[in-house]
């Protein structure tokens, strides 16, 4: 089992959940003969976060969650988690999830035990994890196999990201740029187009997802893009799959 996070630092806003959302199920659309539960998301975000919105379908949950758990409500995590189904032509894939459900703490050693059990019980190849901003002293510090940075066009957003990235530890992968807009490239006051600021950050170049209004509507309407969408008619979508891609491969590697 592999650990994933995607990071923003202390920023909120930048694209964290669209990402962990659509990697999960497009994921699990590629490794879905590979394993009984291949992949698992996990939101920790406290109360009721966009991703358990997005999985469950509705903006009103009442079900058990992590934090009832936690609380000692349930005996066993595993009443804590659920299965979202899609069909397609080719057949039938899943999701299985879990979210916090009320504003909670997590420490690092609660959440170490609760990967041991997925792992032990459910053996997913991947668990994804959408977490709050966070930075040092964050409780997934320490327990990623791999790190994401994701980052939207703003000097501190990106900043904050670059210090989030090396003190979680795990293997950093490609940064993400979020909602770029190529017509206003230029940072103004840097004189720097934003790709060049976050490579100086990060000393990679950054893999450059464009704004998209259509994700905006998917979002409203509870769709996950990457399952509403096309990548013909999105331009963001087709970004989105292509570093999906290579995570897939750095996953497999």
């Amino acid at each position: 089992m592999k650990t994933l996070a995607f990071v923003s630092g202390l920023k909120g806003g930048t694209g964290k959940t669209t990402m962990a959302v659509n990697a999960a199920a497009v994921l699990s659309y590629a490794l879905r003969d590979k394993a009984r539960y291949p992949v698992v998301l996990l939101d920790i975000t406290p109360g009721v976060g966009t991703a358990a919105m997005l999985l469950f379908g509705s903006h009103k949950i009442d079900a058990p969650s992590l934090a009832d758990y936690l609380d000692g409500r349930l005996l066993d995590p595993l009443q804590a988690f659920y299965l979202r189904r899609w069909q397609t032509p080719a057949g039938e894939f899943h999701v299985v999830f879990s979210f916090l459900g009320r504003d909670i703490g997590v420490s690092r050693r609660t959440l170490e035990a609760l990967l041991g059990q997925l792992d032990a019980r459910l053996k997913p190849l991947l668990v994804v994890l959408d977490a709050p901003p966070m930075g040092r002293g964050a409780p997934v510090q320490g327990l990623m196999d791999y790190v994401v940075p994701i980052v939207s066009p703003d000097a501190s957003a990106i900043a904050t990201a670059a210090a989030a990235a090396k003190s979680l530890g795990g293997k950093r992968l490609k940064p993400i740029l979020n909602m770029h807009i190529k017509d206003y490239a230029v940072a103004g006051i840097y004189g720097k187009d934003w790709p060049d600021i976050v490579k100086e950050a990060f000393g990679e170049e950054p893999h450059v997802v464009p704004f998209d209004p259509l994700f905006e509507a998917s979002r409203q309407a509870l769709e996950i893009e990457s399952l509403k969408l096309s990548a013909r008619e999105s331009p963001a979508l087709a970004s989105l799959l292509e570093y999906l891609r290579y995570l897939l491969a750095q996953l497999s590697s």
